[in-house]
């Protein structure tokens, strides 16, 4: 914990508040002695992810966190931030996420981000395999002169 002054708390005076919190340190680890009951100290949004990540994880893509959440009912703006900055949340790595804490295997992490990778979009807008995309431009008199504009790189990578 660092003010704007880039002082720090003394980590002896840190250990002694989170001893007085009924806290245990074994190692440099932070835990409590008793189990924590999510429904007692979580707010809605966290409580909805680790209903979650517990039915369907414990890993699962943004993607998966997103859908199951948004079925839910769940903002998707506040879903985005609490994935972002929720301490309840690790990254395990790129865009797979599981509850701080939990069990997995590092070959879980493997095929799930293989499996990403292989995956191909989805939703109303395909067609037989065939992804139909609008994309809007605003048009300057150099581009209409020239008669020629560029791609996105993201999707010039999906049209092949």
């Amino acid at each position: 914990m660092r003010e704007a002054t880039g002082l720090a708390i003394p980590r002896a005076v840190l250990a002694n508040l989170y001893r007085a919190a009924g806290l245990r340190i074994d190692s440099g680890v932070v835990s409590s002695p008793a189990a924590i009951d999510p429904e007692a100290i979580l707010g809605d949004i966290e409580l909805t992810m680790v209903q979650v990540l517990r039915e369907h994880g414990p890993l699962m893509t943004r993607h998966q966190i997103r859908d199951e959440c948004l079925a839910r009912g769940m903002n998707r703006h506040s879903l985005m931030m609490y994935l972002s900055y929720s301490a309840i949340l690790e990254r395990v790595a790129l865009r797979i996420y599981a509850l701080r804490g939990s069990e997995y295997e590092p070959g879980e992490v493997a095929a799930l981000a293989h499996e990403q990778r292989r995956a191909t979009p989805e939703g109303p807008w395909m067609d037989e395999g065939w992804c139909r995309l609008a994309i809007g431009y605003r048009v300057n008199v150099s581009i209409f002169d020239s008669r020629f504009t560029g791609i996105p790189a993201g999707v010039r990578k999906r049209s092949g």
